[in-house]
């Protein structure tokens, strides 16, 4: 049996993480949704999700670049595919 994908929703804006965590749990995914843009970097490498989707202008202008930056360095989750928008 297949695990259930794991997909991380890192996002200031609860409304949009709720509403995120619904939808994808309704098709299937395993849905982690993370609010703080400092603890982030973290979480996503304690979990390894199969997928972030990512609020580039978290908290300030850079913090999702921050975030992303780290991802992409670290070669525990430099694999990990990053969607990101503003």
């Amino acid at each position: 049996m297949m695990a259930t994908p794991r997909i991380a929703v890192v996002n200031d804006d609860t409304a949009f993480l709720n509403l995120m965590h619904e939808l994808l749990t309704d098709e299937g995914y395993e849905t982690i949704i993370w609010a703080e843009s400092e603890r982030a970097y973290d979480m996503i490498r304690r979990v390894k999700p199969d997928l972030v989707i990512l609020d580039i202008r978290m908290g300030h202008p850079e913090a999702g670049w921050t975030i992303l930056d780290l991802v992409r360095l670290d070669p525990t989750t430099a694999h990990i595919p990053v969607v990101s928008s503003q």
